[in-house]
């Protein structure tokens, strides 16, 4: 008789200072399906961690009870309705399972309950009894907390970002999870947090900065201590803006040991998380300065990608703001295309135009405008208006079909501008593709996203430039008005003692 496993997906990363609640038609527009035979659908030979579920139970001969999988873009608090939908459908799913395996953040937060994932992870071990093992698999940006750790025998946290080995921790905790229910040898999972807001340099991998020197020493701490069985040891560098008490970087150990052998164990890693803490590997350029580094880079033979840092969707922006388009067109920067611009009024603008009108149109700044300023007002072409719909070319979740809704391709003065309906971080050359665009035939390429865009956008880019346009999510922490984190914190606080952790 194959073991039976319930596989379900519940991935939102909240940023409390946004006033936007996440509800079900938030989750619609991005990732909600219900039942087995859809979630297979959408999920099936797909780079992600539902898609390495499927996969892993042809290999091992499991059922999987799949419910639903839920996947949101950044914003603020998961309404109580939705995490009780989530909560509701998971515990009723469990009855006869033999464990789980679940696709987690670990930075939601709901209206009523700051630490979502715990709430659904308590309620989940209580329907499950303490002998069944429940894996998940995290956000490098989990604010991993000590429900979380207490109800789950293994935590297995993404080693990326970009966060291109989705399938691969999917398989790990596949695997894992596997073992223990044949040898009935369950992991317990232990939570080190030293009193830190953000560090690890915001789990950046792509190049030079601390969080690859921490892989590298977690794996190596693993492998000395055999005896211990440190099955995994995950990393995790928090996600600072959501205003709650353990928000923040974090160490999670899964393993047979107790708590005081691998507390010893994981002593220089610890002291390592809270030296490097300030160690950042990147430089943001105001708008003057990217400006003129574009035209110095005029003569390139492949596109200079922009990040518009600090209006990054993925982490909860409104995916609006039009400084960097405004720079651009001042500054006569040419064979230029942005995406995407979240406005569905301006959208809708273009489709009444339709493909090659020409039109007066506003657009961008709708959502904070104390904080982005008026919007852009330019005479412009309609060049294309379409439906949204794009399958994303990977590496990062290769093969998953997004929904930008309708879209316009507009141009105004040689720069090409995106208009969405649904607001996605910019990840994939297929948010171009599927508007019209070519990547590849443009001189700059700007980017609505911080860190992930890099997968796709780096192979194909002459430079990487990041800009802080004065959005939402500046990383300037001490400017937002914290109430609920713990203190005292670094960076907001100062003298603050790198122990004891939570």
């Amino acid at each position: 008789m194959s073991l039976r496993i319930l596989s379900f997906q519940f991935s939102h990363e909240c940023n409390t200072f946004s006033t936007t609640l996440t509800d079900r038609a938030a989750f619609q527009q991005r990732v909600l399906v219900e039942g087995d035979e859809d979630v297979r659908a959408r999920f099936a030979n797909t780079r992600t961690e539902l898609g390495a579920h499927l996969d892993a139970a042809a290999r091992y001969g499991w059922t999987l009870v799949q419910p639903f999988a839920a996947h949101a873009t950044p914003s603020g608090r998961v309404t109580t309705d939705m995490l009780d939908f989530a909560v509701r459908t998971a515990v009723a799913a469990s009855a006869g399972v033999d464990g789980a395996l679940l696709a987690l953040h670990g930075a939601m937060v709901a209206q009523e309950e700051e630490d979502a994932e715990g709430c659904l992870l308590q309620a989940l071990r209580a329907a499950l009894g303490p002998d069944k093992p429940i894996v998940i698999t995290l956000d490098l940006h989990a604010n991993v907390t000590r429900r979380m750790a207490e109800n789950a025998n293994a935590i297995i946290a993404f080693r990326t970002y970009p966060h291109i080995d989705q399938y691969e921790v999917g398989t790990e905790g596949a695997a894992l999870l596997d073992r223990m229910l044949r040898t009935g040898e369950l992991t317990s999972t232990y939570l080190f947090k030293p009193p830190l807001l953000d560090g690890c340099d915001h789990g950046r991998t792509h190049g030079s900065g601390p969080m690859p020197r921490l892989l590298a020493q977690a794996e190596d701490i693993r492998k000395r201590h055999p005896g211990l069985g440190l099955d995994v040891i995950s990393i995790t560098a928090g996600f600072p803006w959501s205003d709650i008490a353990e928000a923040g970087p974090a160490v999670t150990v899964s393993t047979t040991a107790g708590r005081a052998e691998a507390t010893r164990a994981l002593a220089p890693l610890m002291d390592e998380v809270w030296r490097t803490r300030d160690e950042r590997s990147i430089r943001l350029l105001d708008l003057d300065e990217l400006v003129g580094t574009l035209r110095e880079a005029a003569g390139a033979d492949r596109p200079v990608v922009v990040s518009d840092f600090s209006d990054n969707p993925g982490h909860g922006a409104p995916g609006d703001g039009v400084a960097v388009i405004k720079a651009l067109v001042a500054g006569g920067i040419r064979q230029a295309a942005v995406a995407a611009i979240c406005d569905p009024e301006a959208v809708q603008q273009c489709h009444r135009a339709g493909a090659g009108a020409t039109l007066e149109l506003e657009f961008g700044a709708r959502v904070f405008p104390e904080i982005y300023g008026e919007p852009m007002r330019a005479r412009c072409r309609v060049l294309r208006v379409g439906d949204g719909k794009l399958t994303q070319l990977g590496p990062m979740r290769k093969g998953m079909q997004m929904f930008l809704g309708p879209t316009a391709t507009i141009e105004i003065e040689g720069v090409q501008v995106v208009l969405a309906t649904h607001n996605l971080q910019v990840a994939d050359l297929a948010y171009f593709y599927a508007n019209g665009i070519d990547p590849l035939q443009q001189k700059v390429l700007v980017v609505k996203s911080q860190q992930h865009f890099r997968a796709a956008f780096e192979p194909i880019a002459s430079q990487v430039l990041l800009t802080d346009s004065g959005g939402f999510v500046s990383p300037n922490l001490s400017k937002l008005p914290y109430k609920a984190v713990r203190r005292p914190i670094h960076p907001l606080d100062r003298d603050v003692a790198p122990a004891p952790y939570l």
